[in-house]
């Protein structure tokens, strides 16, 4: 028989929390992919701070309110597709 045990070690509030899936390491830093005012995906180099297994504190790089592209993989794989088929222009999926 076995247990899950969690010990909750810190609590915080009113801090930008995201999907562990929206960060990639880019050699050394890692970065998110934020929308913008104009709809474009914006690269962002983001400081992590604690974290779970599914969840990650962005001590710096993205506030409480922003949009960031959650299913990275997902998302440039219809990027590239949308500017192969477009012929180089691009078209909004995510």
């Amino acid at each position: 028989m076995f247990a899950t045990i969690s010990l909750v070690t810190n609590r915080k509030t009113n801090i930008p929390v995201i999907a562990r899936t929206s960060v990639i390491n880019t050699y050394g830093s890692w970065i998110v992919f934020a929308i913008d005012e104009k709809n474009i995906a914006r690269r962002r180099e983001v400081t992590l701070g604690i974290d779970n297994e599914e969840l990650v504190e962005i001590l710096s790089g993205v506030e409480l309110g922003d949009k960031v592209v959650s299913a990275v993989r997902t998302f440039f794989l219809t990027a590239i597709l949308s500017v192969l088929l477009n012929k180089g222009e691009w078209y909004e999926y995510y």
